[in-house]
């Protein structure tokens, strides 16, 4: 009884001076590229990443609802064989950010889940396969943010892990320039 009354006690000690500070409301919009397997010698992918949202920030923590999209294309020669893929995920997503600082220029945590589609094809020796499935996503990240008077610019890298078992579901990492407006 005592260790939860404890972890109940700092956890209200810890999120009161958060809810006390007055939030900040804003919009935020990225593009960007697809940076997973895009140095490998054995595999290319190239891509475009979107995501826009809403954002409630408060000192250091900040609450996203925001939705991505990416496109991948995808070729492969490992071992002597050749595939290509073409694959697209679109998605919504909560997440929170923490700010490391709290100056001009703001380094970020980012963790949150989302539920995403994702399709595509796959082409082998053995032909062409397509995939279409829905599935929840564990997100996390690191970026940075700058203000510039009522804006900030900012320059993020968030991974997105497909959860549900399938070969297609494969993990993607978008890093993403965007501007957030307050």
């Amino acid at each position: 009884m005592r260790p939860i009354l404890l972890a109940s006690t700092l956890a209200v000690a810890a999120v009161s001076p958060i809810v006390a500070q007055s939030p900040h409301n804003g919009a935020y919009v990225g593009a960007g590229f697809e940076a997973l397997g895009a140095g490998a010698d054995y595999e290319r992918a190239w891509g475009l990443s979107l995501q826009a949202g809403y954002v409630r920030q408060y000192r250091h923590l900040g609450l996203r609802l925001g939705s991505s999209y990416y496109k991948r294309d995808r070729q492969s020669n490992a071992w002597g064989f050749y595939s290509s893929s073409h694959q697209a995920a679109a998605g919504l997503s909560l997440e929170l950010t923490y700010d490391i600082a709290t100056s001009r220029f703001r380094p970020y945590l980012i963790g949150g889940w989302g539920l995403y589609r994702g399709w595509g094809s796959l082409s082998t020796s053995n032909g062409i396969q397509s995939f279409d499935l829905v599935s929840p996503t564990m997100i996390v990240g690191m970026g940075f943010r700058y203000r510039v008077k009522n804006a900030e610019l900012f320059l993020e890298a968030r991974a997105h892990g497909m959860t549900k078992p399938s070969q297609w579901a494969s993990a993607f990492m978008p890093v993403t320039f965007g501007l957030k407006f307050d």
